[in-house]
Order: structure tokens, then sequence, then C-alpha cells
């Protein structure tokens, strides 16, 4: 009989595909939604997937969504590219990993995997590559984002016992297609792609494709040792190379206008102001550019050797989103 998961997040970018890649595993999969929600980017239920209503804030729903299953993937989460510090942030990344915890415990689940961030690590150590096994400090993260993610995975590894395996991966910064939201970086890539983003900033990243996330997550599951962290990474490559596989893919013209650094850092302010009457986060805000100028990498050695994960190429990852932006007539 088939191992059951119950993944949480699952009408995300990420949590959408950790449930195909699933399925196409052989597994059974709970999608655990709150209730109303439901994304196109997954399944009907009832092929290789069932909806479980539940909300990260209500331990006994969470519990009676994962009950019956064998594992949990906790892929729900909020981002957030600012240096504000929100209650929400804490709410769900924190506050919602504690109940998933305990309704796990609750639900006799025997292995729990957490989607953590490439962020939850001390990046502005500059100690790189980052392995994956340097010491977990949320006061040494770069954003907020990074420090809530920080304490939910030291949460996780403090909730691994001999009833309850716990494993982390962290992804990078992850594109690729499908993306149907887009994400913050797809919506970026999509604007470079139609020519609605006339500029470019310095710095460069590791990028990796949210379908290799989602298969390591599934390798991880399967493979992984109790209490480890596996980073899950692409490539290290500038913004001036993406703009470049970009255009080429998509037949754009690449971007004469690079904006200095210094002078991001003089107007984010102001239009992380706008963007938030918006509703919205800025494209680019200053802590976001800080971090591509940290020049980050890191090792898959432990991912690639434990757990058989290969990466595909970044040409490869643009190309597809791009022929899958233009297959949604997303490129006008």
């Amino acid at each position: 009989m088939a191992s059951t998961v119950a993944v949480t997040g699952c009408t995300g970018y990420i949590g959408s595909q950790i449930v195909h890649r699933l399925i196409s595993t052989g597994y059974v999969v709970r999608c655990v939604v709150r209730a109303g929600h439901w994304s196109k980017s997954l399944p009907h239920p009832g092929e290789g997937c069932s909806k479980h209503n539940a909300s990260l804030e209500s331990v006994p729903e969470l519990t009676s969504a994962f009950k019956g299953a064998d594992c949990v993937v906790h892929a729900a989460g909020m981002i957030s590219t600012t240096g504000r510090r929100t209650d929400k942030l804490h709410t769900v990344n924190v506050l919602g990993t504690e109940n998933v915890i305990l309704a796990s415990q609750a639900a006799a689940i025997r292995r729990l995997l957490y989607v953590s961030s490439i962020e939850t690590f001390p990046l502005g150590e500059r100690r790189f590559p980052i392995r994956g096994n340097e010491p977990i400090d949320p006061e040494q993260t770069i954003l907020p984002y990074g420090a809530s993610k920080a304490l939910a995975a030291l949460k996780v590894a403090s909730a691994s016992s001999e009833s309850l395996e716990t494993i982390a991966c962290a992804p990078t910064a992850v594109i690729g297609p499908p993306d149907r939201g887009p994400s913050r970086m797809g919506q970026v890539i999509l604007e470079m792609a139609t020519g609605r983003l006339p500029v470019t900033v310095p710095g460069s990243f590791d990028f990796v494709d949210v379908r290799d996330v989602a298969n390591g997550i599934v390798l991880a599951l399967e493979r992984g040792s109790p209490g480890a962290t596996y980073v899950l990474g692409g490539h290290h490559t500038t913004i001036e190379s993406l703009v470049s596989l970009v255009c080429v893919h998509s037949g754009a013209t690449p971007p004469r206008v690079r904006v200095p650094v210094s002078l991001i850092r003089l107007i984010s302010p102001a239009a992380q102001a706008i963007a938030t009457l918006r509703g919205k986060e800025a494209r680019f805000s200053k802590e976001s550019v800080a971090l591509l100028q940290l020049g980050v990498t890191v090792s898959l050695n432990r991912s690639r050797t434990e757990l058989g994960y290969r990466p595909r190429p970044i040409e490869i990852t643009i190309r597809d989103l791009i022929d899958w932006y233009r297959s949604e007539g997303m490129l006008g």
C-alpha cells in the first residue's frame, strides 16, 4: 500500500509542485488547505490527492487533517523581501510551524519535513558556501523573513525524536515553471521578458528550478537522515547573466540602465511606501538588493551524496519558464 503524505501550503508555488511530484512518485497525497481555498495548479481531488480543510492556527483541525498519514511536508509559509517585521510573518511562519509540530505529534506522524529557506542561515557573515550544517541564529539573519524561518527551523529541530523524525530542506531563490502566480522572482522575469522592466540591478544569487526543489523534497522524505538540513540549490548566477538568458529566450531587448546600489538605498523607502499603498512589496527593496550583493554560494555535496539530488542547468529553467509563460498567453 502506498504511503500517505499530508502537505501544507499545497496551493503555493513550491507546495503545488511537491504535490505533483509526490503523486507521480506513487504517494497518496492529502492537500491541507484553508477552507474555501484551492488552486488551478493542483490536480482535482480524487486524482491522486484529497482535500482536507485546516487552518495553521488550529491544532485540532491540523491533527484531523494529518491523522492516517505517514508523513507531513510543511510547505506553508509567508514570504517577505522587506525589512518590515509584521505580526503576520511571526504568526504564519513561527506559530504555524509550532502548531504543525503539535498536530504531527498528536496524529502519530512518523516523519515531518519542513520546507525551510537559505535565508535561515547567517548569510551576513559571508562564510560561503552554505552547506546546511551552520548554526542557526535568528539574530544573524538578513531579513525578518529569514529570522522567522530560522525560529521555525529551530523548533522543528528540537522536536525531532524517535517517534517523530524531522528533516529540513533549504531552497535557494526558486524560479521555473509552472508559475501561475506569478511568484515574486517570476514577476521580475516576466517583466524582463515583456520589456516592462527597463532597468536592472547589480548582484548575484543561487537560483534553483521549482521542479528540482520538489524532487529534492521527495528525495529527502525518502532518504534523508533525521535531524539533517539539505540545501536545495541550483546555480550561482549574476543578475546580468539572468537578464541575458531571459532576453535570449523571449526576444526582449536587454535593459540599458543598471541602477547603482547607492541609488536603490536612497529611493527604496519611497518605492516601498508606494507599493504598500497598493498592497504589494517593492520589486527591489534595499534589503533584497543587499542580499544580492553578498555573493551567496552553496554546497550541494550533502544533497547530492545522500539524496541523489541533481539540479538542471539554469539555461533549461529559463527556457522552459519563458516557453510556459508564452503558452499561457502571459507574454502579451
